[in-house]
């Protein structure tokens, strides 16, 4: 679906766009969810460049209940140009980690890990953390973390 006001908009680096669709996108997994009865609730951002040494990436308040899926299921996660070595982001809620997303040497899609769903109410938040240590060439990383509404 497109958001024709979305298309002009300047974001700063590394800021999160939430996208709440209401099921009128047939074109995509959010309205497909919508139409099983569910309603799709997504969370996107970018990282700019290469992240600094266990900087946090993103951040976002939940201005609603929200659910992730086990093994973050749905979520899209590319980097630009690939990792030198491995590299592991941690997803977190309200500061603990709830999952991963790991790059693996020369890889631009990492390996996502959630052993169970994550429930974030109204005021939690939702934080990305770089690795503890900076990877040489692991840059321009996009974030499409997929939810549903509660």
């Amino acid at each position: 679906m497109a958001v024709p006001f979305l298309d002009n908009l300047d974001l700063p680096p590394s800021k999160p766009l939430a996208v709440e669709d209401g099921g009128t996108g047939a074109n995509n997994a959010a309205g497909a969810r919508s139409n099983l009865g569910v309603q799709g609730y997504d969370v996107a951002f970018r990282v700019v460049g290469k992240p600094a040494a266990g900087a946090v990436v993103a951040e976002f308040i939940a201005p609603r209940a929200f659910t992730i899926a086990a093994a973050l299921s749905g979520t899209q996660i590319k980097a630009g140009t690939a990792a030198a070595a491995s590299a592991a982001f941690s997803l977190r809620k309200n500061g603990t980690e709830f999952g991963t997303a790991t790059f693996a040497a020369a890889g631009t899609v990492p390996t996502l890990a959630a052993a169970s769903q994550t429930s974030f109410a109204a005021g939690d938040v939702l934080r990305v953390v770089a690795p503890a240590t900076a990877d040489a060439t692991l840059a321009d990383i996009l974030f499409s973390v997929v939810g549903v509404l509660a």
